[in-house]
């Protein structure tokens, strides 16, 4: 074995070791994630009911408000400047050598014995001891009999604030930011390198130094396949396999990129032909409307003009009674001759002219717009059994040659500006 043959093993070696390396480090930090994510939060307090909860609970049981609006800002600052989180008492340890000294807990308790809430009043039954030691205080006269009732109080004052499983709650959470407390996790539990610092992402598809070193040497060792060694040779085969089921991954890849893409087009497709075919069936809607709409005009129309030619004749007669009475003498009151009357029939007829008109023109331009939108539809279907006979892949485009420009799709106002 020559010496640029034993360069390539070791530079092989050398790469693969540092690529073992980076994976294993990678594990590393992903199992520090996940274990700093799953990390169990320490409890919280209500400002209303006074009440502590567990970390993981987001609203109180007592009152139901959210955690951001009913937390107490003053315990949660007390209890991350406490010294003594480091350590959780459980049923095994001594409660008393945990808070003997502790300003924080003490305060805590006292507050805790003073609280309106009902488990917090809710004591242990006392034990024989107990009341033969509150027997003999009682019966006992003097300083002495006081001082030992006095002592038997005091001695069950600790056990009172540790509720009944005999346990001591967790230190509450530090206030989280204003920014919400999934960031505020999500910080707490980002992974740090030994040397100190956030980790450096580096780019996807930037292949790195090691991975181009690598390259170059497989290239070279695929110059000279029938001259190396059994474990070179082993090491090829197992790159050339990897590198053919990469390959094969990537087809899969593209084709369901393609199929993907397909999928959004003939959905889009569809969406414009759902949204042209309810604009037809508007138009159409349209048309009948408005010839309802002037079919009725047409008719009230009528029985007004009848109307106002009955009561017309009601007034020329009513006025002929009145000027007969006026010669014979009874009626010596002139009756004014109204000008709007005379010229009201004409002016009547001429309005409900323009009426019509306008509601003839507005169906005639609305029968126009719908038969226009049929022969687009038309052409589009006639267009598109063309296409399903050839490629699919020849035309790309949806169908419709201009589907933005279609003189069916102008609004009204373009429409009558004619």
């Amino acid at each position: 074995m020559d010496l640029q043959q034993k360069s390539i093993i070791t530079t092989l070696a050398e790469s693969r070791l540092r690529h073992r390396r980076e994976e294993l480090e990678e594990e590393r930090e992903l199992k520090i994630a996940e274990a700093m994510t799953t990390h169990k939060k320490p409890a919280w307090k209500c400002a209303d009911c006074r009440r502590l909860i567990k970390g993981n609970d987001m609203f109180c049981p007592a009152c139901g408000q959210f955690w951001e609006d009913c937390a107490d800002n003053a315990y949660q600052e007390t209890a991350a400047s406490s010294s003594m989180r480091s350590q959780t008492p459980s049923r095994h340890t001594s409660y008393r050598s945990y808070t003997q000294g502790n300003d924080y807990w003490d305060g805590w308790h006292s507050h805790r014995a003073s609280s309106a809430s009902p488990r917090s009043r809710q004591q242990k039954p006392k034990s024989q001891r107990t009341r033969q030691g509150e027997g003999k205080g009682k019966e006992g006269k003097g300083k002495g009999g006081k001082g030992k009732g006095k002592g038997n109080k005091s001695q069950q004052s600790p056990l009172q604030g540790m509720g009944q499983e005999g346990m001591a709650p967790l230190p509450p959470p530090p206030m989280p930011p204003p920014s919400g407390p999934s960031e505020s996790w999500m910080q707490f539990a980002a992974p740090y390198h030994a040397a100190g610092g956030p980790p450096q992402e580096t780019p996807m598809n930037a292949p790195s130094l090691a991975e181009t070193k690598l390259k170059e040497v497989m290239g070279i060792l695929k110059k000279n396949e029938t001259e190396l060694p059994a474990e070179v040779a082993a090491v090829m085969k197992d790159n050339k396999v990897n590198e053919g089921m990469q390959k094969i991954q990537g087809m899969h890849e593209a084709v369901e990129e393609l199929g993907n893409a397909q999928q959004r087009l003939e959905q889009v497709c569809f969406a414009r032909a759902q949204n042209l075919a309810s604009w037809r069936q508007f138009l159409h809607l349209s048309v009948q409307r408005w010839q309802e709409y002037t079919q009725r005009f047409q008719g009230q129309e009528k029985h007004n003009l009848e109307q106002i030619a009955k009561a017309r004749d009601d007034v020329k007669r009513a006025q002929a009674i009145f000027k007969e009475l006026q010669d014979r003498g009874v009626i010596t009151v002139e009756a004014d001759e109204d000008p709007e009357l005379m010229d009201d029939a004409l002016m009547n007829t001429e309005s409900s002219k323009k009426i019509e008109d306008g509601l003839t023109h507005l169906t005639t331009s609305l029968g126009e717009f719908a038969q226009q939108a049929d022969l687009e539809h038309a052409a589009a279907e006639e267009q598109q059994k063309k296409r399903q006979r050839k490629d699919v892949q020849a035309e790309p485009t949806p169908t419709g040659s201009k589907p933005l420009a279609a003189p069916s799709m102008q609004p009204f106002g373009g429409a009558h500006s004619g």
